[in-house]
């Protein structure tokens, strides 16, 4: 300061040498200095000396305070400030170098190269700074300075997954720390052999160091190292497979993280519980964490700790099966290792990418990551992600086919993952194996193989593992027709499955992880139709199809009285239902091939009222070994749905159409022919799975060239529990005693958004049904949003006849248009003015759900969008899980004039004529067909739910 107490230069010294500030004026009125600390008892113990400095003094301030520079420099932590600070630092080093000075400063400055060139990821580097401190220090007799090189010495072995090397360095430190006295240094050293033990598979020795360091951080009252040796503890018994014991110490350690305000420490901690939470397979409890740990890690400015923390989200969003949006975070992820020069981590990140693209079959893409992966991993010296990358990189190879080089790979990796103790990766790599010799039918091999991984993988309690290893036992028993062992693993796999808590779940990724493993509900059925055991084969078929849905509908609607909550499904079970509602259930299941892409089988259960059950099935290898299934599916909607004003195109387009749906009706409905009833208003629900969803069964054509409809009652439902809930639905609207309007009926909300046509018959259709229901309809701009969803949770029946659309990759953005809204405030509107999305009815209607009894969406494709294990995820699911017990929805993009015509009939048939709503849409669909002969007009409508 001067005479007048202004500030003319400050040092924010940090060693214990004399501090230098450069001034260049002389104050006639003296100076004054301000000396802060956050250490006590060092008042009165400094002394202001002003010097006019030689050429050497010059040159020691310079190089002090581009040290002082250097370390500002590097608190910063960001990539470019990182870089500044090599720069001052190696400055600073420069000077002192000039005029031969060594002291603590220099041998700090090379400690900090070190630690920042290993942030980087540049181990080799780092190593090589630590290693030209060690001598300075020794020649300053400094035995606490050569002690804690040693220990970062230790570090860079560690994480070149020499472990041994790194105790042996770390051994040396904490015998010349504990000489000089440092009990804050020997508790790190202490706590980093702890680490170096854990990392060797030798977590009980581990634990061992970590208490040491405990005590000694209790016995200091050293609250941060406290935290951190609790979180190792943590760590350790997380990696013994006792996530229980884990997730104490992580939360006893996240509290005192907090207790001292140690940001950093709590976004770790957070962290750590995040990794417990999806190790026991409670993935929506873990992303919480994971977003409270990221937010924490932002505020702080920890760049490295954001890049961790977002992969960890993709990872399990990956997992979840979410693959775009885990795209996104580990893009993001990577990224940010890029910012902050984090080679190891970016080389994480790239396996992780690679591994993405591997499972959705784009083998060249994974290939070219792993190997920038893998690269990164040899330059860094990380081991441990060398042999995942290695034991990736064959997996590749073995989806491709090439085996010998998969196993060359693999083999890689398992030597490296035995080397480095990596228990869980050993697992993987041993099932891996096991998967070529499965592969090359060499099923001794196999087995044995997979023997060992299920061994190891129980002792390190990775549960999702387990499963897949017993999954693969079952298959290569199925393989050799050992029928009754393969039903037992498979068994063993999907209850394993299961059991991963899934509760806390969002629906939308309940539905990805559900479908990660349904192929074994496929499997099991082949095995169990292997042993002749059809009805336990159902029960499987059913406990694999909307899963999700069901277990939506339980959450939502048990706290209601009337509700009873749907139980695993029994045979006995499935049989009531069908009893209940003197129904024939009709339930496909398509067996596909292990990538699900085409099927191989047909399996038709077939339970009548009285609950007797037949099965029959088709073989396409076989039975149908001319007919690409797949492909006649696709010609079916084509041939049915296209229109052309030429005579002669449009007789041969109706020719296709009865051809294919006469092929269709053999595939499906021949079969079981003998099984259904002869009284046509005896109702008939089909349970249809994948792309059997886009049939319109009424429709299908029996080589006398008779339609479905005119010989059955036809419903479709996505499962028979699901059939249960929606009746169960039915019965809470009848005893719930409320003051519901009769209808709400919306027609031709025009003018819609994305200038889409205006549907005059669609306004007619809305009048003459308000009229038949004794409502006023909204048409045009009446129908504007907050209309709709004011008046949606007061009507009995709800009625769309309007514009939609429907998604195929993203179900949940699905939408029915209502009018456009260019003046309405956004906050008075959804995400999406002007329309409905699925996804918002879902999450509208959650807790205060709808009370009608049917949803009728008559607009184009509404039964339509994203195909799924649990069904079609869409408009007609999102209202049943807002309480809708009867949906009527259309399968492709109708015709104006005829829909009015149907809908209409359907009305005067369920309404004045007092028929059920199955019945009334079966006359209607007749009627209207003797009018319009092609199924185009009258075919594309389907009942979901509830018939009455």
């Amino acid at each position: 300061m001067d005479g007048e107490g202004n500030k003319l230069a400050e040092n924010d010294d940090l060693y214990d040498t004399n501090a230098g500030i450069l001034i260049n004026q002389i104050d006639p009125q003296g100076y004054g200095v301000v000396v802060t600390s956050n250490k006590s008892g060092v008042t009165g113990k400094y002394k202001l000396q002003i010097i006019l400095p030689d050429a050497n003094q010059l040159v020691e301030i310079q190089g002090h305070q581009s040290l002082i520079k250097a370390q500002a420099m590097m608190d910063e932590g960001s990539k470019e400030s990182l870089l500044q600070a090599i720069e001052l630092f190696t400055q600073g080093l420069e000077f002192y170098r000039q005029i031969g000075i060594v002291n603590r400063e220099t041998v700090f400055a090379l400690n900090r190269l070190g630690t920042i060139y290993s942030d980087f990821g540049e181990k080799s580097q780092a190593l090589a700074y630590y290693e030209q401190a060690i001598p300075l220090a020794q020649q300053l007799q400094d035995k606490a300075l050569e002690g804690a090189t040693l220990n970062n010495i230790g570090s860079i072995y560690n994480a070149l997954a020499d472990r041994k090397k790194a105790i042996d360095f770390y051994q040396q430190a904490l015998v010349l720390i504990r000489q000089a006295g440092d009990k804050t240094e020997e508790m790190t050293t202490i706590n980093n052999l702890g680490v170096a033990y854990d990392n060797l598979g030798e977590s009980e020795k581990a634990l061992q160091y970590y208490a040491e360091a405990l005590a000694l951080g209790k016995s200091l009252n050293d609250l941060e190292t406290i935290g951190t040796s609790l979180s190792n503890i943590g760590l350790a018994y997380n990696n013994l497979g006792e996530r229980e014991k884990a997730l104490e110490y992580y939360q006893e350690a996240l509290t005192m993280s907090r207790s001292v305000g140690d940001r950093q420490g709590e976004a770790v901690r957070l962290n750590n519980i995040a990794l417990v939470y999806d190790g026991f397979g409670e993935k929506d409890k873990a992303l919480q964490y994971y977003i409270e740990s990221l937010i924490i890690a932002e505020a702080v400015g920890d760049q490295s700790l954001q890049g961790s923390v977002i992969s960890n989200i993709a990872l399990v969003l990956d997992g979840l099966g979410q693959k775009a949006q885990a795209l996104e975070y580990y893009q993001q992820a990577l990224e940010l290792a890029r910012l902050v020069g984090d080679r190891s981590g970016e080389g994480i990140r790239l396996n992780n990418i690679a591994l993405l693209y591997d499972s959705v079959g784009e083998k060249d893409e994974a290939l070219t990551y792993y190997k920038e992966a893998l690269k990164i991993s040899q330059e860094t010296g990380d081991r441990l992600v060398e042999g995942a990358i290695l034991s990736n990189i064959g997996y590749v190879y073995d989806g491709l086919g090439e085996l010998n080089q998969a196993m060359d790979y693999y083999q890689q990796a398992l030597v490296l993952r035995r080397e480095i103790k990596d228990r869980d990766g050993e697992a993987l790599t041993l099932n891996n194996i096991g998967t070529i010799y499965y592969a090359r039918e060499d099923y001794d091999q196999a087995l044995n193989y997979y023997e060992q991984a299920l061994s190891l993988s129980r002792a390190v309690k990775n549960v999702g593992l387990e499963a897949t290893i017993l999954s693969n036992i079952g298959y290569v028993e199925f393989d050799q027709r050992k029928y009754d062992k393969s039903t037992l693993f498979l068994t063993q796999a999907i209850d394993l499955f299961e059991s991963i808590n899934s509760e806390d779940l969002s629906d939308e990724l309940k539905v990805s992880y559900f479908d990660t493993y349904l192929y074994n509900y496929f499997r099991l059925q082949e095995s169990l139709i292997a042993q002749n055991e059809p009805a336990v084969a159902l029960e499987v078929a059913e406990r694999g199809r909307a899963r999700a849905l069901v277990e939506l509908l339980n959450k939502r609607f048990a706290r209601d009285a009337n509700f009873i909550p749907t139980e695993k499904p029994t045979i006995a079970a499935l049989k009531k239902i069908a009893g209940d509602r003197q129904s024939t259930l009709v339930t496909y299941a398509l067996i596909p091939t292990k990538d699900l892409a085409s099927p191989i089988k047909l399996y038709i259960y077939v339970i009548a009222p009285n609950g007797t059950m037949e099965f029959r099935q088709m073989d396409f290898n076989q039975d149908l070994q001319d007919v690409d299934f797949v492909q006649l599916l696709q010609t079916t909607r084509q041939s049915v749905t296209r229109r052309s004003p030429s005579d002669i195109i449009a007789r041969r387009t109706a020719q296709e159409a009865s051809a294919s749906l006469q092929q269709l009706h053999q595939i499906l409905i021949d079969p079981i022919a003998d099984l259904l009833p002869n009284n046509a208003d005896a109702p008939i629900i089909f349970i249809p799975q994948g792309a059997l969803f886009g049939i319109p069964f009424p429709a299908l054509q029996d080589s006398n060239g008779q339609y479905l409809i005119e010989k059955h009652t036809i419903l479709t439902a996505p499962s028979i529990q699901v059939l249960a809930q929606t009746a169960q639905q039915k019965q809470r609207l009848k005893q719930q005693a409320l003051n519901l309007t009769p209808a709400l009926v919306v027609g031709n909300p025009y003018p819609y958004p994305d200038n889409l046509d205006n549907l005059t018959n669609a306004a007619n259709e809305a009048k003459q049904i308000g009229q038949l229901l004794g409502v006023q309809p909204l048409i045009g701009k009446q129908a504007r949003e907050a209309a709709v969803l004011a008046q949606m949770p007061r009507a009995e029946v709800l009625h769309f006849a309007t514009h939609a659309s429907f998604d195929e990759q993203n179900g949940l953005e699905s939408a029915i248009y209502l009018t456009a809204e260019p003046d309405q405030s956004k906050e008075d509107l959804l995400s999406t003015p002007g329309r409905i999305t699925a996804a918002e009815i879902f999450d509208h209607f959650e807790t205060n759900p709808l009370h009608a009894d049917i949803a009728i969406l008559s607009a184009c494709d509404t039964g339509q969008g994203e195909i799924t294990g649990d069904g079609v995820i869409g408009l007609s699911r999102s209202l049943i899980a807002a309480g809708v017990p009867s949906i009527l929805v259309s399968l492709w993009s109708v015709d104006d004039a005829s829909t009015e015509k149907l809908m209409t009939e359907f009305y005067q048939k369920w309404q004045q004529q007092g028929l059920g709503k199955a019945a009334a849409l079966r006359q209607a669909m007749l009627q209207l067909k003797e009018e319009y002969p092609e199924p185009y007009y009258w075919g594309a409508f389907t009942l979901i739910g509830e018939a009455e």
